[in-house]
């Protein structure tokens, strides 16, 4: 299990890998309820190994930062876009 962060604008986001060195699958990405840090799902990921899963705390949730604004559906989307990039 590897945790990272990505910025998407001046957002920070945190994720959880679970098998960052498994490049030849395509990972399960994980996009969890708007209240759940990443840190929850690390059991589940684990009982998946060695299948790769990403797991992300979206903004303003978990270690993500929080912006004072900027909770729209869209800025989620491009969040979750980033994760994937």
């Amino acid at each position: 299990m590897e945790g990272n962060w990505i910025k998407n604008d001046e957002v920070e986001l945190h994720y959880i890998d679970s098998n960052p060195n498994n490049s030849k699958d395509i990972p399960l990405l994980i996009s969890l309820g708007l209240s759940e840090p990443a840190e929850n799902y690390i059991k589940f990921m684990t009982s998946l190994l060695p299948r790769r899963c990403i797991a992300f705390s979206h903004r303003g949730r978990g270690k993500s930062s929080s912006p004072d604004n900027g909770y729209t559906l869209e800025l989620y989307v491009r969040d979750i876009e980033a994760i994937i990039k």
